[in-house]
């Protein structure tokens, strides 16, 4: 009786888990697959079945692809640059040309003029008192 308990134990680990991982490992959420494998069995492989994982839509085709990824895999067309403006009126990001920065542009979102500058980097720390 024991160990067919055990047995069914390990093969719902060997089973399920396994499962999991190697769905959620398609979706950049290996690990997290395998442990809502392991403790959800059947039910936990639907719902990393149905979890988006790590991955963003391309704005073309609408597919799950990779946050990191320049070209969509599935429609070949290129994903736009990550914002490196943010209006100073809505707060909104926006991409612009490293021409334009330090410029006046009309923001996308709200249609107000913003300076386009580039995102101030915080300095190096120093103690109190230094100079």
């Amino acid at each position: 009786m024991e160990g067919e308990v055990i047995f069914f134990l390990l093969m719902w680990i060997v089973l399920f888990g396994a499962l999991g991982a190697a769905i959620g490992e398609k979706k950049g959420i290996g690990g997290q697959g395998f442990a809502v494998g392991v403790l959800l069995g059947p039910l936990g492989v639907l719902f990393v079945l149905a979890a988006s994982g790590n991955r963003v839509r391309c704005p073309s085709c609408r597919e799950f692809i990779d946050p990191a990824a320049s070209v969509c895999p599935h429609c070949q067309r290129q994903i736009a640059e990550p914002p490196n403006v943010v209006c100073t009126f809505c707060r909104k990001g926006f991409h612009v040309t490293e021409a334009v920065l330090g410029h006046g542009v009309r923001c996308p979102h709200c249609k107000k003029l913003t300076q386009a500058r580039k995102p101030e980097l915080p300095g190096p720390r120093t103690a109190i008192g230094t100079r």
